[in-house]
């Protein structure tokens, strides 16, 4: 295995260890109906009354949708979004998370607004929805990769198949005065 093909691989297995923490953690957010607010970041409110919350779900009765479309991007918004650190005001306490004005101006479908319109929380648990997209988008990259790889070394074999054949030809030939060694 080359040096290329085993980093390819564990950038995928990355790329798969991420995805599955985002879903994990989307399921844990669905399962107790939270939101988490990136202004106040660790405080969790509650999305929806207790009595309708369902572990892990969301609605998707294709009756309950209109304009139903294929959503298709993912990495090209994920490059976008620049995680941040940041002390948080209330306890001082370190955090990480997504700043909800960049988000907003990057994919706003990506955050929860206020009744006046503003852009107050990140909606984490639809993130996943990129990533999902991202990792597809990088699969098709890397079996694009892997195809012109094996053309290109395909085509080096031939190259090395000739080259040895013409060298044992030499060697067997007398040098005439206008060979070069």
């Amino acid at each position: 295995m080359s040096y290329d093909n085993s980093r390819s691989k564990v950038q995928l297995g990355i790329i798969f260890l991420l995805l599955f923490m985002v879903l994990i953690l989307s399921q844990f957010v669905s399962a107790r109906g939270l939101a988490v607010s990136n202004e106040r970041h660790m405080q969790v409110e509650s999305a929806q009354p207790i009595e309708t919350q369902k572990a892990g779900c969301c609605q998707t009765n294709q009756e309950l949708k209109s304009d139903v479309r294929v959503y298709r991007d993912g990495l090209d918004i994920v490059l976008r979004l620049r995680p941040i650190s940041f002390t948080r005001k209330e306890d001082n306490q370190p955090d990480i998370g997504l700043s909800t004005a960049e988000v907003a101006s990057v994919v706003p479908e990506l955050v929860s607004t206020n009744g006046e319109g503003r852009a107050e929380t990140v909606r984490y648990d639809r993130i996943n929805l990129l990533l999902i997209n991202a990792v597809k988008e990088q699969q098709a990259q890397i079996k694009s990769l892997r195809d012109t790889n094996a053309t290109l070394n395909s085509r080096l074999r031939v190259v090395e198949k000739t080259l040895r054949r013409r060298t044992s030809a030499r060697a067997v030939l007398p040098r005439t005065e206008g060979d070069v060694p």
